[in-house]
C-alpha cells in the first residue's frame, strides 16, 4: 500500500480551485497521474481545465471535456498531457484500451477516477472534491500518493497563498 500524505482545503469560488490548480502545475511533473473524484457537478472539470491552462500558461486555450471522447491529448512546448474522463467507463478493463498508461512522459489527468479503482496504484495524486455542507464552496481532499517532497511543497504554497489546511 503507497504511503500516503493527506489535506483538505476550501474553495469558496472557482478563483480559488484555479489558484489550486495553478499551485498543482508547479508541482507535477511529466509521467504523474492525478485522480480527480467526486459526484457530478463538483468542479472536477473546472479543477482540470484550470490545471492544463496553468500547465501550458494559456487561459485561454480551449479545454474540451473529455466526457464523449473519454481521452483529450495535448501537447505544447514538450508537456504532454492526458485528459481523461471515466464516467463513461462501463468496465475497468476498458482502461487497457484507452492507452492511459502507455504515454510514460505524460501528465495524466483523471476524472470520475473512482470508476477506475485499479488507477489508484499508479496514480501520484488523488484529489476528492465534494460539496461542502457548511458553506457555497467546495472541499477538495487532497492526496499525495509517496510524494512526501510534492506535499510538502504544495502544503507550503497553499499556506503562502492563504489556503489552509481544513484537516
Amino acid at each position: 500500500m503507497p504511503k500516503e500524505n493527506t489535506l483538505s482545503i476550501f474553495l469558496p469560488s472557482e478563483k480559488h480551485t484555479n489558484l489550486l490548480a495553478k499551485i498543482i502545475a508547479k508541482i507535477i511533473e511529466p509521467n504523474h497521474i492525478i485522480l480527480l473524484e467526486g459526484g457530478l457537478g463538483v468542479g472536477k472539470t473546472t479543477l482540470a481545465r484550470a490545471l492544463i491552462r496553468n500547465l501550458f500558461n494559456d487561459e485561454n486555450l480551449e479545454v474540451p471535456s473529455p466526457s464523449f471522447a473519454l481521452v483529450q491529448p495535448y501537447e505544447k512546448r514538450n508537456i504532454k498531457i492526458i485528459h481523461a474522463d471515466l464516467y463513461r467507463l462501463n468496465n475497468e478493463t476498458e482502461i487497457e484500451e484507452l492507452g492511459l498508461l502507455d504515454e510514460m512522459e505524460a501528465i495524466i489527468i483523471v476524472e470520475w477516477g473512482q470508476n477506475a479503482p485499479q488507477m489508484a496504484k499508479f496514480a501520484n495524486f488523488k484529489i476528492e472534491m465534494e460539496l461542502s455542507k457548511k458553506a457555497n464552496g467546495r472541499i477538495a481532499k487532497i492526496i499525495c500518493y509517496n510524494e512526501f517532497e510534492s506535499f510538502t511543497k504544495l502544503k507550503l504554497a497553499l499556506e503562502q497563498a492563504g489556503i489552509n489546511n481544513k484537516n
